[in-house]
């Protein structure tokens, strides 16, 4: 196989403190990153640079809060970089977030073996409790996994789209057995973190009716 089999996105901002577990989990099945530091205040710039995982860091400017946050366009900054890299897949996946190790294997399998080029793979998200032991909820289906094909873009809807190309039709949006491991809602400190960023980045609930449920324990 191609020496950039699986390169994934990482858009961050003050990742700092998840970037180290993050990057244990992406080495099991990923051969590359493409990352994107979106204005972060923190160390992040500094962990993406040092990760030999990381072929390509995209900067923002520095912003105190969350204000302004464009996701669409930062992951298709990020899409568009990864070309570079000759990917065959494409995953999407966040700070906060993991694959456990046996999934991961099942993952860097199946991208060598039974995926199909022209579909867009599915994954069951838990939302962790406390640490990655432990799970509260389950439930979300989220689309991440791709094949490569150049001039593919993802929507251009601010907040709250699927990173999926809008070239793979709905139909080609498959579910597969891998679960990925949510750290956001682990912990009050956190769930109340996440709550604000939604707050800042939509005041006016343009994007979602409420984001009280992010603070459900």
């Amino acid at each position: 196989m191609p020496s950039n089999t699986i390169v994934c996105l990482l858009p961050v901002r003050n990742g700092d403190a998840d970037l180290p577990g993050y990057f244990a989990s992406v080495a099991r099945f990923a051969d590359a990153v493409v990352a994107l530091d979106d204005g972060s205040t923190d160390g992040t710039r500094q962990l993406l640079v040092a990760n030999p995982l990381v072929k390509g860091v995209l900067e923002n400017p520095v912003r105190t809060t969350y204000a302004g946050w464009d996701d669409a366009a930062n992951r298709n900054r990020l899409l568009e970089a990864a070309a570079q890299l000759e990917p065959v897949w494409i995953m999407s996946l966040d700070a906060d977030e993991r694959i456990p190790a046996d999934d991961a294997a099942v993952l860097r399998e199946f991208v060598e073996t039974d995926a199909i080029p022209g579909l867009a793979y599915g994954f069951k998200v838990h939302r962790m409790w406390r640490d990655e032991t432990q799970f509260d909820r389950s439930g979300l289906w989220v689309y991440r996994l791709f094949a490569f094909q150049p001039g593919q873009r993802f929507p251009d809807k601010r907040l709250h789209f699927t990173p999926v190309p809008t070239s793979i039709p709905r139909e080609g949006w498959v579910r597969t057995t891998i679960r990925i491991q949510h750290l956001a809602g682990a912990t009050e400190e956190r769930r109340q973190a996440r709550f604000e960023k939604y707050r800042q980045s939509d005041p006016n609930n343009e994007f979602q009716h409420s984001y009280r449920e992010l603070l459900d324990a």
